[in-house]
């Protein structure tokens, strides 16, 4: 009995083979041939119908997955699917092949292939075969391979193409199938780097090539991978934790020639997995610091004119600019009130044509999204310019919609330096207001008169200005005052570290800086400065390294000083180290939006380590490509302070003018690098920020040396 006869007789029928159709069953054929078989369900199956409607499903999720769903042939019921999908694997003559005769072909093809989706991520390869056959002919000529190739930044001419091309049509018809490509695509994405790393790890499972005098892997035990995690990842634990460390690292084990262990290819997607083996220490994903010492003892993350849209004359206002600012784990955000029409209070920047927003839609997007990312204090930093009348609207609608998380200034008042109502852990999802208080109630009739004295019963955290730095001892320890990036080492003077101990302060940008550009958060953070606000709206290299800072301590929106910061006194930075950067390659890297899809890149990366009062950099040269750009170079920094510094890596493009465009940038606290072969995920710089996707990552290594393997030299 036929596989397309029988109780499918009727589907066969009602199948109509129109060219859609066939062109889908011919762009199909190859990729199913890889596809199918992984799914053991089907080998599995007991009997025909059982198998069937396995089929049905893989080839649901075949659509839904890579087409869509969208086209009309495809929109069949579970019957005509099974159809196509049988009619889409070659079998021998058409409807005369039995079920267990298509069985066996399946479990054939199976065994053949179980280690594919360990090795490669078809969800990667077949949207790239559909975008390069653009005729929907099923099969791949070397035009269209060589456009894909090019689209991904694999520069060469026909002639450099044509030989890896021709070796990988097996079956000489001049066109590449589904398996075909996919062979060449594995070839093309095989990281040279890693045939210099294999044989420093593997102790068994290796061929000598003679050509390259290179040893070639296929296959990794799972001996020489807790190998690697110990003595190239230092990866610390016992024989037990430490299988549970590879399966997480490198997946499920397999067995090939009684030895339990990885394939070459599932090695290497492992490595360059950014989520596996990212740069980050993955304790940093939970809050893990002590949470219960004074504000003061914390960089908090902070916002400045949170809520524009863009520059600081005429962009736009938008009550989702706090949403996402929240979300990203900020804690402190600024709120610029002024006189609104209908006794309705307005955020806006003042003597500017940016536009209007409501303060009541503000401060219930506040609410609203406070403490979905973080449950520690939001600050409002209020810049009241509003009259009496409307500031005690602004009093009422804050207490109505806040309630009980709202803390007024009684509150604090009732505390001191080392009370649990000054720490974080104390104040967990609570409102604190920024504003300043008045000692006398000012003339009301005065309309001049824009002193926030309404609002003086919410302050929590007292803004206070300070000409010198000698009277910020006799401020109560719930005082801010708040700087400008120019003034922050002019006011507080050579003690600013000892004053910032005890003493909350504030930075914002410049007002020249009407781009709503940021300044280095350095400035703020070396002198011991908590609330560095900076343009969230601007997403540059110093907001990077903002980000950096606080993607600690599990996002939290505070990040604990180090001890020279905190302490009375104390000794300030005395553990120099030195932070090896060997950055070795690059796996798939975009074109910047300026250049077009025909032009090849030449990526360069430039390192920065951003510390307390210093900043070096170093750069490699420019690779020839970018689809697998290698550059093995390694760079030294010293480090004076490892709960300071920040890594940063920003890959460029050499361009005809300048430095070239930035095609991916990310950045890293040193606490938190993680040491060995590590794989970068970029970020886009500009717009939103957002993650370049994979495969796109760097391969690099990182080692932080103690003092003692410090040399006079390496200082």
């Amino acid at each position: 009995m036929g596989c397309c006869a029988s109780s499918d007789d009727d589907a066969a029928t009602l199948l109509k083979i129109d060219k859609p159709m066939k062109q889908f069953m011919a762009k199909t054929n190859g990729m199913l041939q890889v596809i199918i078989p992984e799914c053991q369900r089907i080998v599995n199956s007991s009997d025909k119908d059982a198998m069937l409607t396995e089929i049905a499903s893989v080839f649901s999720q075949v659509i839904d997955m890579y087409l869509g769903g969208r086209k009309p042939p495809l929109n069949l019921p579970d019957n005509l699917k099974k159809e196509v999908l049988l009619r889409c694997i070659p079998q021998g003559t058409e409807n005369e092949t039995t079920f267990e005769k298509f069985r066996e072909v399946v479990t054939k093809r199976a065994k053949a292939s179980l280690a594919v989706k360990a090795d490669v991520d078809l969800q990667q390869i077949v949207p790239l075969w559909f975008q390069a056959d653009v005729d929907n002919s099923g099969e791949l000529e070397l035009e269209e391979v060589m456009n894909l190739l090019h689209s991904l930044g694999v520069q060469g001419t026909r002639k450099q193409f044509k030989p890896q091309f021709d070796e990988a049509d097996t079956s000489g018809d001049g066109c590449l199938q589904f398996e075909e490509f996919y062979a060449l695509f594995l070839k093309l994405t095989t990281v040279k780097a890693m045939e210099y790393l294999y044989p420093l790890m593997i102790t068994r499972g290796q061929i000598f090539d003679p050509k390259t005098q290179l040893c070639c892997v296929n296959w990794v035990s799972q001996y020489d991978l807790g190998r690697f995690l110990r003595n190239f990842q230092r990866v610390r634990c016992g024989e037990e934790e430490m299988k549970d460390v590879i399966f997480h690292a490198f997946g499920k084990l397999r067995l090939q020639e009684k030895t339990l262990g990885v394939s070459a290819r599932q090695f290497q997607n492992a490595i360059l997995n950014s989520k596996r083996n990212g740069w980050m220490d993955t304790r940093e994903q939970r809050v893990w610091q002590d949470m219960t010492q004074p504000l003061s003892h914390y960089f908090i993350d902070s916002s400045h004119n949170t809520y524009l849209t863009g520059n600081q004359v005429t962009s736009m206002s938008s009550v989702d600019m706090y949403r996402d600012a929240l979300l990203a784990g900020c804690r402190c955000v600024e709120i610029d009130c002024h006189n609104g029409d209908n006794k309705e209070p307005i955020v806006t920047h003042g003597g500017t044509r940016t536009s209007k927003i409501k303060f009541y839609d503000v401060i219930v997007s506040i609410d609203t999204h406070a403490f979905t990312t973080s449950v520690y204090p939001v600050i409002l930093s209020l810049e009241v310019h509003t009259n009496a009348e409307q500031q005690s609207i602004m009093v009422e609608m804050m207490k109505t919609v806040f309630g009980d998380k709202l803390l007024l200034a009684s509150d604090v008042e009732s505390t001191t330096f080392t009370s649990k109502g000054w720490t974080p852990a104390g104040l967990i999802r609570k409102i604190l207001v920024k504003t300043k208080r008045e000692k006398k109630k000012p003339n009301i009739e005065d309309e001049k008169d824009l002193y926030p004295y309404r609002l003086g019963d919410l302050s929590y955290v007292q803004a206070t200005r300070i000409e010198s730095a000698d009277i910020a001892p006799l401020l109560p320890h719930y005082a801010i005052t708040s700087l400008s990036e120019d003034a922050v080492g002019k006011r507080l003077g050579p003690s600013a570290i000892e004053i910032t101990k005890r003493l909350l302060v504030r930075t914002y940008p410049r007002g020249s800086r009407v781009d709503s550009g940021n300044y280095d958060p350095f400035l703020g953070w070396n002198v011991g400065a908590q609330v560095v606000a900076l343009n969230y709206q601007t997403n540059d290299v110093y907001y990077r390294l903002n980000r950096a800072k606080f993607a600690l301590n599990g996002r939290s929106g505070y990040v604990l000083k180090p001890r020279a910061m905190r302490v009375p006194k104390a000794p300030l930075f005395g553990d120099r180290k030195k932070l090896s950067v060997r950055i070795i390659c690059g796996v798939q890297l975009p074109r910047p939006q300026q250049k077009s899809g025909t032009e090849g890149l030449n990526p360069k990366v430039v390192v920065s380590l951003h510390s307390f009062n210093e900043t070096l950099m170093f750069e490699t040269n420019y690779a020839d490509n970018g689809f697998s750009p290698m550059w093995d170079q390694e760079f030294v920094f010293p480090v004076n302070s490892v709960e300071m510094a920040i890594l940063m890596i920003v890959v460029r493009d050499r361009a005809a003018v300048g430095d070239g465009a930035i095609i991916g940038v990310n950045a890293i606290s040193v606490s938190a690098l993680r040491m060995g072969y590590r794989a970068v995920h970029l970020l886009e710089l500009g717009g939103h920020g957002d993650a370049i996707p994979p495969p796109t990552v760097l391969l690099c290594h990182f080692d932080l040396v103690s003092p003692q393997f410090i040399t006079a030299d390496d200082v």
